[in-house]
């Protein structure tokens, strides 16, 4: 297995967790089937994520939310910014975009957060939780100037 699927898969907290239920289930656990998991559990569990997606975006309109937002660069050198909303009812990924180093700029993620704040509501967020980079202070500022 290690071979095939390389020695990093051991560091995967998914697998390692995995390997770990199924000792504890005994030898006589059975894997499901491609088939089961195609129709059956994989469907099921979608189902079970979007409505808690949707319980959780529902909730926003009476309990509000805080947006939070991270930049991070994989090991190509592209930058991403991901926005998290959460509430007391829960947390949901809420979008993810794809930046250039040179649009890190206050400007451009000012409108980033813009398009999704207006997504939300503006009457429905409470609070912004922004990466400390100087290029997000400006954009704080900017934020609290539009939205006070």
């Amino acid at each position: 297995f290690y071979f095939e699927h390389y020695i990093q898969c051991h560091r995967n907290t998914s697998f390692v967790n995995f390997v770990r239920g199924v000792s504890e289930y005994g030898p006589c656990y059975k894997i499901a089937s491609y088939s089961t998991l195609r129709t059956k559990l994989i469907p099921d569990c979608q189902m079970e994520v979007e409505k808690y997606v949707t319980i959780v975006k529902k909730s926003r309109v009476t309990i509000n939310c805080t947006l939070m937002s991270d930049i991070w660069s994989d090991m190509k050198q592209r930058y991403f910014i991901n926005i998290i909303a959460y509430s007391p009812r829960g947390v949901v990924f809420s979008n993810s975009f794809e930046i250039s180093k040179e649009r890190k700029a206050g400007l451009f993620l000012k409108d980033i957060m813009c398009s999704v704040i207006d997504d939300i509501g503006p009457n429905h967020v409470v609070q912004l939780i922004i990466d400390n980079e100087s290029n997000f202070e400006s954009t704080g500022d900017m934020l609290i100037g539009k939205y006070p």
